[in-house]
């Protein structure tokens, strides 16, 4: 009876720009939380990586910033 009907499509979850903006998100995340950020007060949840950056030198805990930059720069070359 229902042989000729198609599945249904799997809805797409995230395009690839709102992907690679939360992946960015998800690396701050992480290199906040090596740093013991509290994230449950309001001003560091919009937390920059410029001051997490900031965080790490006074601390001089080890994140991996370069790979957080990279992704915000392919994020930038994406929306051209």
């Amino acid at each position: 009876m229902d042989e000729d009907k198609k599945p249904p499509k799997r809805k797409k979850r995230h395009s690839s720009k709102k992907r690679a903006q939360l992946e960015i998100e998800n690396r701050i995340r992480e290199a906040g939380n090596k740093l013991g950020v509290d994230w449950s007060q309001s001003n560091s949840k919009g937390m920059s990586i410029r001051s997490i950056a900031r965080r790490a030198i006074e601390t001089g805990t080890e994140i991996d910033v370069d790979a957080i930059v990279s992704k915000a720069k392919n994020l930038e070359d994406r929306k051209k």
